[in-house]
């Protein structure tokens, strides 16, 4: 059987075939929609982004309700909920944002759903984007999700409506995993015809969604007995590759998503004689395969990023049917537990592992990698947070602050001139870590930086207990209106929306102060007196992102106005670069300052 069937044209086609080049996020999306999801939730996060932004395009001229939410968790209810009562669904998020949806997640996974649900999670191994580098394969082993894993912008196209089809076929929620290098790649997809699907009446049934225990323990009986059906579902799919190179291949080589790619290339370059097994649904593992193709070699190589996922199964199967093949993986060094694998890496551990002869490639010399700059990550010239972090270095220098920072690009402020970031853990960890810094370290003040978006994900609770616990600390809420990091996405106070941050602090009990950053001198005396009072305080510093303006006033047609600094009132005591830090301003050749008009 092959590994995804065609679906032949009829007259309720939505699409004529048709092959275009997308990223693999995007054909994610296409996939997603031509299977019939007919709601879509997220919260942005990269390398996951993209998926809904093109769920969202789609959303334009369809029945397809797409939409951002506060947080993950919300994003995963509202697709659970759907799902639930018999809607096509799919949600997305990145490797740290599963996390926000677990305990939704796990109880889902018992009680299944009516209609698809679709979970799509974007791992960042090299941590690109990333506070961490979790492996999100992990979570099969515990919630006992099924798991599709493409290697390719096409793969993501014909495993995403694989997934829908297998969702609906069983009736709960099935995982898509990608990671950075298989969600930004570029490549050629080709559609096929969409057919409309019937609508799955809800029929009420409290005993398998409403998860009291007495229900819950039904379920999970009852998931564990699906398992079975889903492990011979692998067999009879196929979902799985197979590649032989060379006419009696000497190695087993099991692989699968990115690390597939990287595999092919290295056993090419390296003229090895090799039957590759590359699994495109890797949960439940297709342990009958192995059980059948293992006996023929006498060794056995597994390839993958991160955590050994595939080595841990292959292993189990190879020592419970006593097959006789030396296994090959993480503790031999064919592969790294931390990092992105590239073929040279991988061409290199082979050599090294199989005893071959291998000449690395020439790499350019030392002396002119020195020569190259690097280019560290900057806040954008004209940024708001800038301001905001010199106004809050001028007002808290003899505070001894402990400076909490949260995700979003104000996270730059770690970095020079600023050197406002002291502790970063995840979102919306800035202001209960500034609570308990005020009370086990009353000689510092506890300070929180937080940004508009991130408040509404993750914020609000941390801030209702810092005001129930009654602390000193000092909360910068950086509000520019937008979620910029991950590419100008709305948040609940970024749209026409009733809702608004100072309004909604206020409300809770803080004391709240909302300022213009970018005219931070009319507000130093208020904020000075400001910061002295007890308990919580809030600095809202509101001002637009700068790339938003710059794209307002292009939509208006208009050029954008070109900053100029006057000569005559420039002394050159850069009293303007130093604190800002900011990359528009530099020294021209009269040592005086100017504004460098490509940034």
């Amino acid at each position: 059987m092959a590994l995804v069937q065609e679906i032949k044209p009829s007259k309720k086609n939505l699409f004529s075939i048709n092959s275009q080049t997308v990223l693999g996020n995007e054909a994610i999306a296409f996939g997603l929609f031509d299977e019939g999801v007919e709601y879509a939730a997220s919260y942005p996060g990269t390398p996951s982004t993209e998926v809904m932004d093109q769920l969202l395009d789609l959303s334009l001229n369809s029945s397809l309700i797409a939409s951002w939410s506060t947080n993950e968790a919300v994003a995963f209810e509202e697709a659970a909920a759907t799902a639930i009562t018999g809607t096509d669904s799919a949600f997305v998020c990145k490797s740290v944002g599963i996390n926000v949806a677990m305990d939704p997640l796990m109880t889902l996974a018992n009680s299944g759903v009516n209609g698809a649900f679709v979970i799509v999670v974007a791992d960042d191994p090299g941590m690109h984007s990333s506070q961490n580098e979790q492996d999100n394969r992990l979570i099969t082993l515990f919630s006992r999700l099924p798991m599709f894993e493409p290697s390719s912008v096409q793969e993501c196209y014909d495993l995403a409506r694989e997934a829908v089809k297998l969702s609906k076929k069983y009736k709960i929620p099935v995982m898509l995993r990608s990671v950075t290098r298989v969600s930004h790649a570029l490549g050629i997809v080709t559609r096929r015809p969409s057919l409309l699907t019937p609508k799955v009446e809800f029929k009420k049934n409290p005993q398998r969604f409403v998860n009291i225990p007495g229900n819950a323990r039904k379920n999970h009986h009852r998931i564990i007995e699906l398992r079975r059906q889903l492990k011979e579902e692998v067999i009879s799919s196929e979902f799985w590759e197979e590649i032989k190179l060379g006419a009696n291949p000497d190695y087993l080589v099991v692989t699968s998503g990115s690390s597939a790619n990287y595999t092919k290339e290295a056993i090419t370059a390296l003229n090895l004689n090799c039957h590759i097994f590359i699994p495109k649904l890797i949960a439940p593992f297709p342990e009958r395969k192995i059980i059948e193709i293992a006996p023929k070699y006498k060794k056995l190589i597994v390839i993958e990023e991160l955590e050994p996922y595939l080595e841990t199964k292959v292993k189990h199967v190879i020592q419970s049917n006593k097959i006789k093949v030396q296994v090959y993986g993480k503790e031999d060094g064919i592969t790294s537990r931390e990092g992105e694998l590239t073929t040279e890496k991988l061409m290199a551990n082979l050599a090294k592992v199989l005893n071959i002869n291998y000449e690395p490639p020439k790499v350019i010399s030392k002396q002119i990698i020195d020569l190259i700059k690097i280019r560290p990550p900057v806040l954008c010239a004209g940024c708001p947070h800038r301001s905001t972090y010199v106004l809050i270095d001028k007002l808290l220098k003899k505070s001894n602050p402990i400076y909490c920072n949260d995700i979003g690009c104000y996270s730059l402020g770690v970095l020079p001139p600023h050197n406002t970031a002291d502790i970063l853990i995840c979102m919306g960890a800035s202001i209960p870590m500034a609570t308990s810094i005020s009370l086990t370290k009353p000689e510092n003040m506890g300070v929180a930086l937080i940004g508009d978006s991130t408040f509404w994900h993750s914020g609000i609770p941390g801030l209702a207990n810092a005001i129930w616990k009654n602390v000193n600390i000092l909360i910068v809420i950086m509000d520019n209106q937008t979620t910029a990091m991950t590419g100008d996405q709305p948040n609940p106070s970024a749209t026409n929306s009733p809702l608004d941050i100072a309004k909604t602090v206020e409300a809770m009990g803080a004391k709240t102060i909302t300022i213009n950053p970018m005219d931070f001198n009319k507000y130093r005396k208020s904020l000075q007196a400001f910061i002295k009072d007890d308990g919580v305080k809030v600095i809202v510093s509101k001002y637009p992102c700068a790339l938003n303006i710059a794209r307002e006033i292009k939509k208006e047609g208009k050029t954008l106005p070109l900053a100029k600094i006057n000569e005559e009132n420039c002394n050159g005591c850069n009293m303007c670069i130093e604190p800002l830090g900011c990359p528009a301003l530099t020294l021209n050749k009269k040592r005086l300052a100017q504004i460098d008009p490509t940034l």
